[in-house]
This record gives C-alpha cells, sequence and structure tokens, in this order.
C-alpha cells in the first residue's frame, strides 16, 4: 500500500515523501526502508529513525524490479 511522510535527511533538511514501500531491512544496527519513490521516480532507501508521520494512502503498489539480487543487497550497494 501507498505510503507518505515526512523524512529528515542527514544534513537536516526535512522533505515529503510518497512511496511505495517494498522491505525493512536491518543493517547496521539500524532499520531501513527499501521503496519506490512516486515523486523521484526511483528506488530509494530510507532510515527508518529519519521517518515522521507516516500514514497509508491508500492505493496498491505496483508490481516493481528491484536492481538488486534481495533488499538487502540493495540497501548495502546503495550506502
Amino acid at each position: 500500500e501507498r505510503a507518505r511522510f515526512r523524512y529528515r535527511a542527514a544534513d537536516g533538511a526535512e522533505t515529503k515523501r510518497s512511496v511505495e514501500p517494498f522491505r525493512l531491512v536491518p543493517a547496521w544496527r539500524r532499520w531501513y526502508l527499501v521503496a519506490w519513490d512516486l515523486d523521484r521516480d526511483d528506488w530509494r532507501i530510507f532510515r527508518v529513525d529519519r521517518i515522521a508521520r507516516p500514514e497509508a494512502v491508500g492505493g496498491r503498489a505496483a508490481p516493481r524490479a528491484l536492481p538488486a539480487a534481495d533488499a538487502a543487497r540493495f540497501v548495502l550497494q546503495t550506502l
């Protein structure tokens, strides 16, 4: 299901994001959300502790091919 939230980047900048969540991945004692970013039309990872006010907005996520063998590998490659 599609979702939206506010996201605080490492530099402190805050943005509104609309995503299609794919998977939660633990890495280096943090959790990351792998999701298709609807505004940027690309795959993104989000640190879960930087997400604020998440809400489901309805609508089914479209099936998409992740550009890696699996979500954990995608997080490791992206970081």
